[in-house]
């Protein structure tokens, strides 16, 4: 019987997160970010001059220009400040970056998104670049 009941309570509890219920979710505080890695072929990392984040309508949703990045030599993709760009569940955003304007990182994410928090659904942890 206690098992029926807590399993009920988990369908119940986690049937709570669809777009149309949201304001009725409870949400961790935790901040959540997808970032990446950029390196060379010898693995050591990569200063980029500037880095951007788009989705496929244009809309940008991450730039940084001429500053370290943010995690242990890894740049922003996304993250949770951008829930309310982000149109849909799974969002293709395109990360780009640059050295003296070159562009030499351009690679392709799917980034997810729930009632709460963002997430990776594809795209690399790190990306090589010659």
């Amino acid at each position: 019987m206690k098992a029926t009941i807590l399993s009920l309570a988990l369908l119940l509890f986690l049937g709570a997160c669809n777009d149309d219920d949201c304001n009725n979710t409870a949400c961790t505080e935790d901040f959540r970010s997808v970032v990446v890695r950029v390196v060379d072929q010898s693995g050591a990392p990569v200063d980029l001059d500037r880095t951007e984040s788009a989705l496929e309508d244009g809309t940008l949703l991450v730039v940084n220009t001429g500053n370290p990045p943010e995690f242990e030599n890894a740049y922003t993709v996304a993250n949770d400040s951008h829930m309310d760009d982000l149109p849909g569940s799974n969002n293709l955003v395109t990360f780009r970056g640059w050295i003296d304007d070159v562009e030499v990182v351009n690679q392709e994410f799917v980034i997810t998104r729930d009632c709460c928090h963002i997430g990776k659904g594809e795209g690399p942890d790190q990306i090589m670049i010659d």
